[in-house]
């Protein structure tokens, strides 16, 4: 069977069916376009005779095509959206953070060789003159359990060998408890680093 082809006007061919299944696979013609095949009338390449189940096949291809690119677009706007969401999400969070952080810093700051802190910021008291505590807006590797050792003061060790020591050990840890916990707020003046990556201070 000899086929014409329309093109823009122009007849062209004649071609065999194997010619013009080659030219819709290669895109040179499409299902849409018109063909006449018995010297009268024409109708779409798709009505063809021998033609009709590969156009509607190539027609099938070219739709799932769209399909998948609509929905490669759809999932990629999805994730971009997404990204962005936890983004802006992340960025006013730690910038919250570095704000409160620099505040909390400058407070400190302002009042010289003075650390205020209040009875519920002492995390425990270890003997007489030395206690624990969590400096606010500080982060937790560095901020938490910080030792404080009072100035000027030496009591006995709660590991002491003897009965006698540990006795005075738990005293004064009992008398420094009291005094540390029952005050409405804790001055640590001229604070210090010292042994143990301990803060030494005056405590008032």
């Amino acid at each position: 069977m000899q086929v014409y082809l329309t093109k823009g006007g122009t007849p062209q061919g004649p071609f065999s069916v194997g010619q013009l299944r080659q030219y819709m696979e290669t895109g040179h013609c499409q299902a849409t376009d018109y063909a006449c095949h018995d010297g009268t009338n024409w109708v779409t390449i798709a009505d063809v005779p021998g033609i009709a189940k590969k156009a509607q096949r190539l027609t099938n291809v070219d739709v799932l095509e769209k399909i998948s690119r609509k929905k490669l677009y759809l999932i990629v706007g999805i994730v971009t959206g997404i990204a962005l969401s936890v983004s802006c999400v992340l960025y006013f969070v730690f910038r919250t953070d570095t704000e409160s952080g620099a505040a909390s810093a400058s407070q400190i700051a302002t009042t010289g060789n003075i650390f205020t802190l209040t009875p519920e910021e002492i995390v425990s008291i270890y003997d007489g003159d030395t206690f624990k505590i969590d400096l606010a807006g500080v982060h937790p590797l560095f901020g938490d359990d910080v030792s404080v050792r009072l100035f000027g003061v030496d009591t006995p060790e709660m590991r002491g060998s003897e009965d006698r020591v540990k006795l005075l050990a738990e005293k004064a840890r009992k008398l420094t408890e009291q005094a540390l916990m029952g005050a409405e707020k804790i001055e640590l003046k001229n604070p210090r680093r010292g042994k143990y990556f301990r803060i030494i201070a005056d405590v008032y």
